[in-house]
């Protein structure tokens, strides 16, 4: 029994690292390419074995959990993981199938996301089984059948589209999210998100906007706007085409603008993410970079769609003209400061009632424990940086700590 759970797990290794590896080569080399857009039989064939293999494991597990009590022996779990094993191999060599039955990159992408997650939960399964962690099982055998049920798209078609909304549903609740910040920062005695995280803390620091950070912030959730009408312009298109499996040069653009779309996701992720307070010029500017790349990348896929009428090419010119004019809003002042740093330094006479802080922030900040170290980023002008660090001290008096600023780095860059 031991040998075989040892056995079980080893298979399951390779099978997740054969996945990974077929992810890798999706994601990074674009290894699949579609070679059919609406239906094809092959595929057709290739998915429905795929989907019964994940079936049967969730079959499987469902029978033994209706055989076996709620915290079944060893004997009883090692007998699951070899009614399991089969499946398993079945499963993966479904899953080579359907990849290369002319799955394109979103297509691919369900695909092994399907496989990995299921494979993984038979996995955590086989390992708590073998070390003799049987109450996990109930558990565990329930993540195996909810992971069990395939839900990859029909065709490359679906795969796209659903992939590209999705993209476009996350850029709108980004830009929602933003909108209510700064509705809120509009309101008085409101309190914005972030307080809500720092009123835990003992320092308590202030989230609200400076007036150089609001402009920033409206300029960054237009730019937002923006990149959802060129992100929505696509998928319309996509939706208006009529493309035939003979159509190669079709079939490679849609691939293409696929794989921009999913390129996208995280910069926006991090745009938003850059923008809460205090901001980071440095960041904030990374995350502009970002999303005009994956922005720009879209424009320019759009714009090499086969047979793309005159009319259409002019609108894209003039979008991508609107959305250059819009970036160039986003350039910081010339006088902002990137960011400086403080030390907080306890008195001899309070370091043992302030300890616990210490520890605290040592942690999260990962410095030595006696001398905590908090970088405030935000985008104040060098003439403000006196203030600010002031409004710091003033926060932290309360707690008898003194604050000793180590250094403000001002970019050389936004000085020229």
């Amino acid at each position: 029994m031991a040998d075989f759970l040892a056995a079980f797990d080893a298979r399951l290794e390779t099978y997740l690292t054969q996945l990974d590896d077929l992810q890798e080569r999706n994601q990074k080399q674009h290894a699949f390419q579609p070679t059919f857009w609406l239906q094809n039989q092959d595929f057709n064939v290739a998915r429905e074995v795929f989907v019964a293999a994940a079936g049967a494991i969730g079959h499987t597990v469902t029978k033994f959990s209706l055989v076996y009590s709620k915290t079944p022996s060893k004997e009883e779990g090692a007998s699951i993981c070899e009614a399991l094993d089969k499946p398993c191999e079945q499963l993966l060599t479904a899953t080579n199938v359907a990849l290369f039955c002319g799955a394109g990159p979103s297509l691919a992408t369900e695909i092994i996301n399907d496989a990995l997650r299921l494979i993984k939960s038979v996995h955590d399964l086989g390992k708590s089984i073998e070390k003799g962690d049987v109450a996990r099982v109930p558990q565990l055998t329930g993540r195996v059948w909810e992971y069990s049920t395939a839900r990859v798209s029909k065709s490359n078609c679906v795969a796209s589209k659903r992939s590209m909304l999705q993209c476009i549903t996350m850029l709108n609740s980004t830009t929602e999210e933003l909108k209510e910040f700064l509705a809120e920062q509009n309101e008085e005695d409101s309190q914005a998100p972030l307080d809500e995280v720092e009123q835990d803390d003992e320092f308590a620091f202030d989230s609200s906007l400076s007036e150089e950070e609001r402009a920033l912030f409206e300029s960054s959730v237009k730019l937002l706007s923006m990149c959802a009408a060129i992100m929505k312009r696509g998928v319309l298109t996509i939706k208006k085409l009529t493309i035939s499996d003979d159509q190669a040069a079709f079939l490679s653009w849609t691939a293409k603008l696929d794989v921009s779309y999913t390129a996208a996701q995280d910069a926006v992720v991090d745009f938003g993410a850059a923008l809460y307070p205090p901001v980071g010029v440095d960041e904030l500017s990374e995350a502009v970079s970002s999303l005009e790349v994956s922005s720009s990348a879209i424009l320019a896929c759009l714009k090499e769609q086969p047979d793309l009428a005159a009319t259409e090419e002019s609108a894209l010119l003039q979008g991508e003209a609107a959305f250059a004019k819009q970036l160039a809003t986003m350039e910081p002042s010339a006088d902002l400061v990137s960011g400086f740093s403080v030390w907080a330094v306890p008195e001899a006479a309070t370091a043992q009632e302030l300890s616990g802080i210490i520890e605290e922030y040592a942690e999260r900040l990962q410095t030595p424990a006696f001398l905590p170290h908090m970088t405030v980023l935000s985008g104040v002008k060098a003439a403000d940086v006196t203030d600010k660090l002031a409004g710091l001290a003033a926060s932290l008096r309360p707690l008898d700590v003194e604050i000793q600023t180590v250094t403000i780095k001002v970019k050389a860059e936004l000085r020229s």
